[in-house]
């Protein structure tokens, strides 16, 4: 899995401060997984939504931020 810019997280929790826990939690795991194919993915994340060219959305902290 490829992170396309952690500062944007940064950004992100700085400006939602109870954001931080969970976008770090979700960061660090998603460094560890190992999935081979979308359906990986939606097997952990079952929110999660697929994009042309393998690009994944996810919901993070019950998507309560927009």
């Amino acid at each position: 899995m490829r992170i396309i810019s952690k500062k944007v997280l940064r950004e992100f929790w700085q400006k939602h401060p109870q954001a931080k826990g969970p976008i770090e939690a979700w960061h660090a795991e998603v460094l560890k997984a190992e999935w081979a194919t979308p359906m990986d993915i939606k097997a952990r994340y079952n929110s999660v939504d697929i994009l042309k060219g393998n690009r994944a959305i996810f919901n993070i902290a019950g998507n309560h931020y927009c």
